[in-house]
């Protein structure tokens, strides 16, 4: 089939604030204006991209029971930053967790072990970095966006069901965060 390709531009601050406040009034999720507006100019890329923001930001404060200030937000921002992690660590870092190569993660294979650790390699760097679906599915091996997004989805289920996964994945953010916070401090 054929189709349009139309590049849209990412939206401006005061475009990024309607949404965040309409998304904050669907979610009920109480965020002052002030905060809003703070969010609205420090974060940048698609809607898409500013709404995972947001989650990243929510979904710890609602788990924690505590409410977002401008100083969580700060912090938020900052670690958000600082947490560009580049795919390569990303990979290295979860091939060495499930005892497979480098070369495992970004080849062909279509084993069970093999794509599970992918996968997982896949749904953190889309958690933890900034990369699109496109950069992240071209480092693993030249993979379609929607073979990443695919195996992002597969995995946030199998983490909801499989505490083996589950844990997998919070040791492999921690340690990755912990590789890039490490790293900044020798910078």
């Amino acid at each position: 089939t054929a189709g349009l390709a139309v590049p849209l531009a990412p939206p401006g601050p005061s475009a990024r604030f309607a949404v965040l406040q309409r998304w904050a009034h669907l979610r009920q999720f109480d965020l002052p204006d002030a905060i809003l507006q703070l969010l609205a100019n420090e974060l940048g890329g698609t809607v898409p991209e500013v709404l995972s923001a947001m989650l990243q930001l929510e979904v710890p404060a609602r788990q924690d029971g505590r409410k977002v200030d401008v100083q969580a937000v700060r912090e938020f921002l900052a670690e958000r930053d600082a947490s560009r992690l580049p795919l390569h660590d990303i990979a290295v870092t979860t091939a060495r967790h499930f005892s497979l190569k480098l070369s495992d993660m970004r080849g062909a294979s279509r084993r069970r072990p093999v794509v599970v650790a992918r996968d997982v390699a896949m749904f953190l760097a889309r958690m933890l970095t900034r990369q699109s679906l496109q950069q992240i599915g071209e480092y693993f091996g030249g993979r379609d966006h929607t073979t990443v997004l695919h195996g992002c989805r597969k995995t946030e289920k199998l983490a909801q069901t499989d505490p083996v996964i589950r844990q997998a994945i919070e040791q492999l953010r921690r340690r990755l965060q912990h590789q890039t916070r490490t790293r900044e401090q020798r910078a």
